[in-house]
C-alpha cells in the first residue's frame, strides 16, 4: 500500500530497516496524481454512464438482489432512487425477475431447515 497508494519510494537495508526517499516519493506522488486525473471522468458523464447501467440492469446479481430487496421493503427508497437517477416511471427491479430465491425481503427460512445444519441446544446444569 505504501508504494501503490501513497507512492512511497524507499530502500531496505540488510537489517530490514526501511528508509524513505522524500524527494523521489514526492515526485512519484505527483505522477500518481497526474495518472488519476487522466483517468478521471466528469461527474455528469459518469452519472450518464451509471444511469444507462441502471436502466439496463447491468450489475452483478448480488447488487441487483440488494436493490430489489430494498425496493420491495421501501417504496419511498424506490421512489427516491428513481427520482435521483431520472429513471422512467415504469422502471422496476422485482425480486422475481432475478430468478434466484432471496431471503430477507419476501422469503425467510428457519436455519434448521437448511441442509447440514444441526442446531445445538445449550442447557444449564
Amino acid at each position: 500500500f505504501a508504494i501503490k497508494i501513497y507512492g512511497a519510494v524507499f530502500t531496505k537495508d540488510d537489517e530490514g530497516v526501511y528508509t524513505i526517499d522524500a524527494a523521489k516519493t514526492k515526485a512519484r506522488q505527483a505522477e500518481i496524481r497526474k495518472e488519476r486525473i487522466g483517468r478521471g471522468v466528469p461527474v455528469r458523464e459518469w452519472m450518464e454512464t451509471e444511469r444507462a447501467k441502471i436502466i439496463d440492469k447491468d450489475a452483478s446479481l448480488a447488487v441487483q438482489q440488494m436493490f430489489a430487496s430494498s425496493f420491495y421493503l421501501s417504496a419511498k427508497f424506490l421512489a427516491e432512487f428513481k427520482e435521483f437517477w431520472d429513471l422512467p416511471a415504469d422502471w422496476e427491479l422485482p425480486e422475481e425477475e432475478l430468478g434466484t430465491p432471496m431471503y430477507g425481503a419476501r422469503h425467510n427460512i428457519d436455519i434448521g431447515d437448511l441442509p447440514d445444519v444441526h442446531p445445538v441446544i445449550m442447557v444449564e446444569e
